[in-house]
């Protein structure tokens, strides 16, 4: 039973890495993210953190859209579920740097601290408190 367990959480942790390694645009796309994805976008890998038996897969993402022919940036941490759900996204006032260790995310403007529950549904970034958007009701 023991070997049963150990190589299910080596699976979960194989299609964990095969998809942080891929691109997501896809994904994002098809489950409702809200943000311009039109090839002006940035989204960089910043790691995984694991909590309790999930596996969540932390981005850094900064898009460019036009308006009124001046462009305009949006800031977002994307939270993806075992390699395969957007879960959630945070919303941020400046381009990120983040980077993770353990089950923290540290960015420029603020900490994200898993627990075994997940993501906190609310953080701190500049000082202002931040809600998780898990998207359109699925």
């Amino acid at each position: 039973m023991v070997e049963i367990g150990a190589m299910l959480g080596l699976l979960t942790m194989l299609i964990a890495g095969s998809a942080a390694s891929s691109d997501i645009r896809p994904l994002l796309r098809h489950q409702g993210f809200v943000g311009p994805i039109n090839g002006r976008e940035t989204i960089k890998y910043v790691g995984e953190i694991q909590a309790a038996r999930q596996h969540y897969q932390i981005y850094a993402y900064r898009g460019v859209f036009r308006a009124a022919v001046v462009d305009h940036g949006v800031n977002r941490v994307i939270v993806i579920l075992n390699g395969s759900r957007l879960y959630g996204t945070y919303d941020a006032s400046e381009p990120l740097a983040c980077k993770v260790h353990k089950r923290r995310v540290t960015c420029n403007v603020g900490v994200i601290e898993f627990t075994d529950r997940g993501p906190p549904p609310r953080v701190l970034f500049d000082g202002r408190p931040q809600d998780i958007d898990r998207g359109p009701k699925r």
